[in-house]
């Protein structure tokens, strides 16, 4: 981080450092904790390039209706749960089996 402060000063760019939503801030509709970052950067990027035009309503229904398939999704189907995650990096990896095991695997296919 401090190569980036340093860099960002030379240039005159802001930089802004995010931490995790707390849990329970706002409610995700994309599961899994590493998605408290996710959603915290999306909040204070917009916050950054929208200013006064957004306002916590609108980030809440955002972030409450946010999907994206095959990441985190969960399918029923009958009396069976498909629980699906494209992870594709060793960190993604690393958070797609933190979700899985935070499920209750009864009757899910993973």
């Amino acid at each position: 981080m401090s190569v980036l402060k340093e860099k960002a000063g030379e240039v005159g760019a802001p930089l802004q450092e995010v931490t995790p939503l707390q849990q329970g801030q706002y409610k995700l509709g994309m599961q899994g904790d590493h998605q408290r970052f996710n959603a915290a950067l999306a909040v204070a990027l917009c916050q950054s390039a929208l200013g006064d035009r957004i306002n916590d309503s609108i980030i809440r229904q955002g972030l409450e209706t946010c999907s994206m398939a095959g990441r985190a999704q969960i399918v029923q189907k009958q009396s069976i749960r498909y629980c699906f995650d494209g992870a594709h990096t060793p960190q993604s990896m690393k958070a797609c089996i933190k979700w899985f095991e935070s499920l209750d695997a009864k009757n899910c296919c993973l």
